[in-house]
């Protein structure tokens, strides 16, 4: 509540709703006059005449001035699938190996989730690995987002093949660091529910 733009949500124990959006969101996305605001849109692989909530459920909603992150609910269908878009997590943290491989990833090449149980910040977190040679290990390039671990961690224990990721966009500097590599989600959640953790589950109902 420290933060100047929560004066518009004073309580979270209580539903706001608004003709139109929150700033706390408003100032998470690019503005229309922008004048690169198509090249941002195109790094999201939004089309022109995306809606807010559509780029804040890519964007993630990140700003140098804060931590908070948005991200959408993961909804599951009637024969349990699910896709979803996220940008790759942690990717400045890894070997130099591993950076120039993400340099020559290409658009829709498929990568492989594993459970990293030895993460010293998140355990266990799901790693993201790019495919070498057949007989080899994968690089580890980076991580999902931690608002997905616990549900892919669920269903990775159980089906490891019942997830698919692939390469939807390789951004390339200028880009922000957060929008480097468009992971596109893939698969079936079977009998797990997704987003039930106690951290998930709204305070509003």
């Amino acid at each position: 509540m420290q933060f100047a733009e929560f004066h518009e949500f004073p309580s979270l124990e209580t539903a706001y709703r608004s003709g139109v959006l929150f700033a706390f969101f408003r100032n998470r996305i690019i503005a229309p006059n922008r004048a690169d605001r198509l090249h941002y849109l195109g790094n999201l692989d939004l089309d022109t005449d995306a809606d807010p909530f559509e780029i804040l459920s890519v964007n993630g909603g990140s700003r140098v001035t804060d931590s908070f992150e948005v991200f959408p609910k993961l909804e599951k269908s009637g024969d349990g699938t699910f896709s979803c878009r996220f940008f790759l997590h942690g990717w400045r943290y890894v070997s130099e190996q591993a950076r120039s491989r993400t340099d020559r990833l290409v658009q829709d090449e498929e990568l492989d989730l594993v459970l990293d149980e030895k993460n010293p910040i998140d355990k266990p977190a799901i790693a993201i690995r790019a495919r070498e040679n057949e007989g080899q290990d994968g690089v580890r390039i980076g991580w999902t987002p931690r608002y997905l671990i616990r549900d892919l961690a669920a269903v990775l224990s159980k089906a490891p093949n019942a997830l698919r990721a692939r390469v939807v966009r390789l951004n390339p500097q200028p880009a922000p660091s957060t929008q480097r590599l468009l992971i596109e989600l893939n698969g079936n959640w079977g009998a797990h529910t997704p987003m039930m953790d106690p951290d998930l589950i709204p305070l509003v109902p």
